[in-house]
């Protein structure tokens, strides 16, 4: 189940990040439009992203995750053809909109609830192996090879062709292990003692206004949505922000190399971590080392400053892993499709404006000391916001342990 749900959510989010960019500059001419009129179409998406994550979440509920990943497979390929035959770029809002509904269908809330279905001991580690952003880190690379020689409308509808070979992949996935004759990977303490017995060990199903009105889910959204906007700030400023150290902008754009060539160490890593001690402390290490990172950043010299940048993916790259894993531990697998699809959509407005706040206090000072030193303020109290977090995780772990234990 790793396996499909790896493929399934490197193929809705890697191919619509690693092809938009090397794309951007055919879009202009092929239409003979704008830069910035190019660029809406990746606005288009990620507000049908966002829109739809409570859909994606609702829909896991009431059909099986094997089905709302075959929609969203459609969508895509519907989509990435669309864009490579629409006569006009006005056509091309549709079908990003259809892209961004087919994403969160194929990557969100449902690859998220199989694997916790999946999974109860080792659930992170499995989770950061379905994040990897390897089609991201390949993506870019590949299309811009195969651009000069078969052009954009053929890109596009070879996009749309990978979707159509995923479809027959996708019946392969079983939506529980119960399905299959199997048993969910359970706590190694445990493990051993409930061969055999139910592994229904999660909090019962929640409505929606239940999981709104729940205290964790805010503590967690507040906190996680600071850490989403370091990482999307680091990658829009830290090139400006090299330049303005001197650096020429060859050697600044390396940071941003390092940074994702490092995330998918991170990945891994903090994986393995919140498996170890739980995902709510590790997303407080992580806000430590992330605020203690901006700080970094404003006084070490030019040649440390690479050090930091790899540093800083390995932290941001993982929030994606780290958010979904949180998510499975509080509200249990019935409910984690739908506890991320709020948690996405609430995020949506608060990322959008993050960058271009940094960016509007840089032209009021034209330095970058006020905007780092907030960020690393703000991920401190995003770290201690996670205390009570891990107090009540710790104590669910227990009371679940022992329920299985006296089962």
């Amino acid at each position: 189940m790793v396996l499909l749900a790896f493929l399934c959510f490197n193929s809705a989010l890697g191919i619509i990040y690693g092809s938009f960019g090397p794309l951007l500059v055919t879009t202009e001419e092929h239409f003979g439009i704008s830069r910035a009129e190019a660029s809406t179409g990746l606005s288009m998406w990620s507000l049908a992203f966002g829109l739809c994550a409570p859909l994606g979440g609702s829909a896991v509920e009431r059909f099986s995750v094997r089905k709302v990943m075959l929609c969203g497979a459609i969508l895509n390929a519907v989509g990435y053809i669309g864009l490579a035959i629409a006569p006009f770029f006005a056509l091309t809002f549709p079908m990003f909109i259809l892209i961004g509904a087919g994403c969160i269908l194929l990557s969100g809330p449902p690859a998220f609830t199989l694997i916790s279905r999946w999974f109860i001991a080792g659930r992170a580690r499995a989770l950061a192996v379905m994040t990897l952003p390897i089609f991201m880190f390949t993506f870019p690379y590949i299309i811009s090879q195969a651009l000069p020689i078969i052009g954009r409308s053929m890109i596009y509808i070879g996009l749309g062709i990978l979707f159509i070979i995923l479809m027959p992949a996708i019946f392969f996935i079983v939506d529980r292990p119960e399905h299959a004759g199997q048993q969910a990977r359970l706590h190694e303490e445990t493990s051993s003692k409930t061969r055999g017995q139910s592994t229904d060990i999660d909090v019962p199903t929640l409505t929606s206004r239940q999981i709104l009105l729940n205290r964790d889910f805010w503590v967690l959204y507040a906190a996680v949505v600071i850490m989403f906007d370091s990482g999307t700030i680091y990658l829009v400023h830290i090139v400006p922000f090299g330049i303005t150290r001197g650096m020429p902008l060859q050697d600044a754009s390396v940071l941003i190399s390092l940074f994702s060539a490092s995330g998918i160490i991170g990945n891994l890593l903090f994986g393995w971590m919140a498996d170890r001690i739980g995902p709510a402390a590790a997303l407080a290490i992580n806000a430590a080392t992330q605020g203690i990172l901006w700080c970094a950043t404003l006084y070490v010299s030019e040649a440390a400053l690479y050090m930091v940048s790899a540093l800083m993916g390995l932290c941001c790259v993982s929030m994606v892993m780290l958010n979904g894993a949180a998510h499975a531990t509080i509200f249990g697998t019935a409910n984690v499709g739908k506890a991320m699809g709020f948690n996405y959509l609430l995020r949506m407005p608060v990322i959008f404006i993050g960058a271009p706040l940094v960016g509007y206090a840089y032209d009021k000072t034209k330095h970058y000391d006020v905007p780092f030193i907030v960020l690393s303020t703000l991920l401190a109290l995003s770290c201690g916001a996670f205390v009570p977090l891990i107090r009540r995780e710790r104590k669910r772990r227990a009371s679940q342990i022992n329920r299985l234990d006296n089962a």
